[in-house]
């Protein structure tokens, strides 16, 4: 049997409809506190960066680091993975 749209309508009425806004208002706080959560954190180091004091760039090799040093681990993984097995000859 065809449902249509008799089980959207069922969902936005009491008693699942409380639920269903429950849900929907928990979801929008857990969105909008993480999201100004992790945009503050981003514009606080962004502007710690900023500034020319001593430990700026200190920081901004810290933060640079990660980008330099995957694709060089990566590169050595993969001369390891393709290089060709050298076997050392035994003496006679």
């Amino acid at each position: 049997e065809f449902a249509g749209l008799s089980n959207f309508s069922r969902l936005f009425v009491f008693p699942s409809g409380a639920r269903l806004y429950g849900a929907l208002w928990h979801n929008t706080a857990w969105f909008f506190g993480i999201m100004v959560f992790q945009n503050g954190i981003g514009l606080l180091f962004a502007w710690l960066l900023f500034l020319r004091d001593r430990g700026a760039a200190f920081f901004q090799s810290v933060f640079f680091f990660p980008a330099v040093l995957s694709p060089v681990i990566v590169g050595a993984l993969w001369r390891l993975l393709l290089a060709p097995i050298r076997r050392r000859r035994r003496a006679p």
